[in-house]
């Protein structure tokens, strides 16, 4: 559209159902850039992705055209089914249902992307169940603990 314009940046978490450690450094970078394919596919633009073994932090420029979750049914259903075709796991990966995604001002995207640059080193020293749960309430965001994680079943 002439003389539209926007600015909108989204810090988005997936978890590994059952935050199963499956995501291996091995094939990781391989994810990471299928994940930048899917997201340009889309019409939006990945600023940063990483992550550790059950989850990964991404930040993502999206188009106005498409909603947030249409983004994440896009990249979950899609990255999950390339790792199962290309057998990374021994059994079938899933990611959680649900996913976080939190505004950023285009006047903090530094800032957070260099938060999920250094994912690997954060979490030596801060536990993510932790972490998740004061970003939520920092953000004002009410949740139900039933749904945060789900343990197996």
């Amino acid at each position: 559209m002439a003389n539209s314009y926007s600015s909108l940046f989204v810090h988005v978490i997936f978890v590994v159902k059952y935050r199963q450690a499956l995501i291996q450094e091995k094939w990781e970078a391989s994810l990471f850039k299928y994940i930048n394919t899917l997201t340009s596919d889309i019409g939006g633009k990945l600023i940063e992705i990483n992550g550790i073994q059950d989850h990964i932090h991404m930040m993502i420029r999206i188009n106005p055209d498409k909603s947030v979750s249409e983004y994440a049914r896009h990249l979950k259903a899609n990255s999950s089914r390339w790792i199962n075709e290309n057998k990374f796991c021994r059994g079938r990966f899933r990611w959680q249902s649900g996913y976080a995604a939190f505004t950023v001002s285009p006047r903090n995207t530094d800032i957070v992307q260099n938060y999920i640059a250094q994912q690997k080193h954060h979490h030596r020293k801060r536990n993510f169940q932790k972490e998740y749960r004061k970003t939520l309430e920092d953000s004002s965001i009410e949740y139900d603990e039933r749904y945060l994680f789900h343990p197996p079943e």
